[in-house]
Parts: structure tokens; C-alpha cells; sequence
């Protein structure tokens, strides 16, 4: 008989490398990585909006011409005169160029085609925006190899645009049983050992 601490010396010593292969993104959770990941493009890829409001250069005033809408998943919009235009933005929308702010809904007093914002609200550059790759950016090691797969990992596998993903074989594992208190599964369990003759 050996100790637990000698079993798992020889196991360590005796570990083996199983091969990769590549499995669908869903087949994944619960595998090892076998290759470490890398981002495909900067996340997020563009400054996004992160409320739903307008989105102004900070320090062009308090009131401003509507110059548009930008919804998400629309393509980026532009405003022409910063200074006086300022376009609606939906939260994960693209920011406008000559814009650098965003100013919550709740904030704006909309009227026909203007926006304007009490004294009171403070609008600063950068405010309410998730700038591009403030996350992680193109090339960067997003799950190092050797990482199980799990939901927070298949998210960020998703969000890099993995579909397939190399992971190691399963390993094939046997369990050998033996003593003469072990009894066949199914057959009837004695309420003592069965002892041999000798």
C-alpha cells in the first residue's frame, strides 16, 4: 500500500500529452484548451455607446440641432457641425464621429428637432462610452491554453468569433476493482463479509 502523496508523485510523473482535436463551439464546455485563443479584433471593436441618449462633443454648449438617430447595428454616423448638432444614440450603438460624449436620455429635454440639458448635468469627454479596445485589442491572448471550457469561456470564445475550437482528446478511463468484499453489480449484498475457507 502506498500513500495518497506517493500515488499522485507516480501519476505527475507518468502523465501523458493527449492529442488535439477540434470540436464546435458547443461540444467545447468541459474540455481543455489545447491551443491558446486570441482575439480577432479589438473588443469592443468600435467606441460604443454605452446609454441610451445623445451623443454631443463635451464642450460644444447646452443645446443642440437633432442631426439624426444611430440605433445598434447601424453603421457608424457623423455629425458635420459638432458644435451645434447632436445625434440620438441607443445603448451598444456606434459613437458618432465629432462626437465624445454621450448624455443619458433622462438628462435631455427633447423638443421638435433640438436637445438641450440643464446647467445642473455634467458632460464630460468620454462619458457613458466603452472605448474601442478597452476589453482586450487584435492579437491579444484572450484563454491560455490548458484552460477548461466553461459558460464564461464559451462566451468569450463567441465574442472572438470561434466557431471551432482545438481542444485535447477525451482520455479513456478503466476502473479496476478488486477485494473480496466487492460483490458484482445488481447481485445481493450480505450483511457481512463473506469469508474463505481456508
Amino acid at each position: 500500500m502506498i500513500s495518497v502523496q506517493e500515488a499522485e508523485r507516480t501519476l505527475a510523473a507518468h502523465s501523458i500529452e493527449l492529442p488535439p482535436q477540434q470540436v464546435s463551439l458547443a461540444e467545447s464546455v468541459g474540455r481543455v484548451l489545447s491551443q491558446s485563443v486570441v482575439a480577432d479584433r479589438d473588443l469592443p471593436p468600435y467606441d460604443r455607446v454605452t446609454m441610451d441618449g445623445i451623443a454631443v462633443r463635451a464642450a460644444s454648449g447646452r443645446q443642440w440641432r437633432m442631426a439624426g438617430a444611430s440605433l445598434a447595428g447601424q453603421p457608424q454616423q457623423r455629425v458635420t457641425d459638432p458644435e451645434s448638432e447632436c445625434i440620438q444614440v441607443a445603448t451598444g450603438g456606434v459613437l458618432p464621429l465629432g462626437c465624445d460624449a454621450v448624455v443619458r436620455i433622462e438628462d435631455v429635454v427633447m423638443g421638435d428637432d433640438t436637445a438641450s440639458v440643464a446647467e445642473r448635468v455634467v458632460i464630460k469627454a468620454g462619458q457613458n462610452i466603452h472605448r474601442q479596445g478597452a476589453d482586450t485589442t487584435s492579437g491579444s491572448v484572450v484563454l491560455q491554453a490548458g484552460v477548461r471550457v466553461g459558460p464564461p469561456e464559451v462566451a468569450t470564445l463567441a465574442s472572438v468569433g470561434r466557431e471551432r475550437v482545438t481542444v485535447a482528446a477525451t482520455p479513456k478511463v478503466a476502473v479496476v476493482s478488486t477485494g473480496d468484499e466487492l460483490v458484482e453489480v445488481g447481485a445481493p449484498v450480505q450483511p457481512h463479509p463473506q469469508l474463505q475457507p481456508l
